[in-house]
């Protein structure tokens, strides 16, 4: 993830982290697999994308994150990464306007 968040120039110090990014990952140290039942709905999506993330093969990482570092080329992108980044780990109906956006920064010359 942090290759992800590189990639869009986010901040990932404590003071910006604590200002943006409390929602995002759980408040408590994950052992087992079990203890994601305990987390709310949105935190238990999150920790599921990057335990994902975490598991792709080696090869798909690689083409994944230079097509994220294409979508991320332009300020415009960077500036809506939190919606971009949504839409690209836990795709949705709502955020299918995000998805298009996306394809669209990517394809842009």
């Amino acid at each position: 993830m942090v290759d992800y968040l590189a990639a869009a120039a986010w901040r990932t110090d404590f003071g910006f982290m604590t200002e943006h990014g409390l929602d995002v990952l759980p408040e408590i140290l994950l052992e087992q697999r079990s203890d994601l039942r305990a987390l709310p709905d949105k935190v238990r999506r999150n920790v599921a994308n990057v335990i994902r993330l975490a598991t792709t093969a080696p090869r798909r990482y690689a083409l994944n994150l230079w097509l994220w570092r294409r979508i991320m080329r332009t300020r415009t992108a960077r500036d809506e990464v939190l919606a971009l980044l949504d839409a690209l780990f836990d795709p949705r109906r709502d955020n299918a306007a995000a998805r298009r956006r996306m394809l669209g920064y990517l394809l842009r010359p």
